[in-house]
């Protein structure tokens, strides 16, 4: 999928970290905020998720990219909302079929035994800038 002229959100693993960046700019130019229960005054695991999820629906993005995201990311939160009395709804761009999974594609090139590819690999096999992570 070409992200030309897309608003697109990231959505990192260390932590809970959601990156945003405008359409026509780098994604070196993504504005990342973390969440923690130890920011954003945040009392729980699932007030953690609502205000991630509530997050990633502000930013109005046109697509969510994520390494893994699909299989396991957003798999793993919605089973420990599943856990919750009142789960929060996963993020309109999860639902919507608007969900880019970098990951998914350099898997299946993996022969039996093979190490699976970094974010890193994954980035630069499409041509994107790699950012420093963290």
């Amino acid at each position: 999928m070409d992200l030309a002229g897309l608003s697109v959100v990231h959505v990192k693993r260390s932590q809970s970290g959601v990156g945003h960046h405008e359409p026509e700019t780098p994604g070196n130019d993504a504005q990342y905020e973390t969440f923690a229960r130890s920011n954003h005054g945040i009392s729980d695991e699932q007030d953690l998720i609502t205000t991630v999820f509530s997050y990633i629906d502000e930013l109005d993005g046109d697509v969510l990219v994520g390494y893994n995201g699909i299989d396991f990311n957003m798999d793993f939160l919605a089973k420990r909302c599943a856990h919750f009395d009142l789960a929060p709804s996963p993020p309109a761009l999860q639902t919507s079929g608007q969900h880019i999974n970098l990951f998914t594609d350099r898997k299946a090139a993996c022969g039996a035994g093979e190490k699976w590819p970094s974010l890193e690999d994954c980035l630069d096999s499409y041509g994107y800038p790699v950012p420093k992570t963290t």
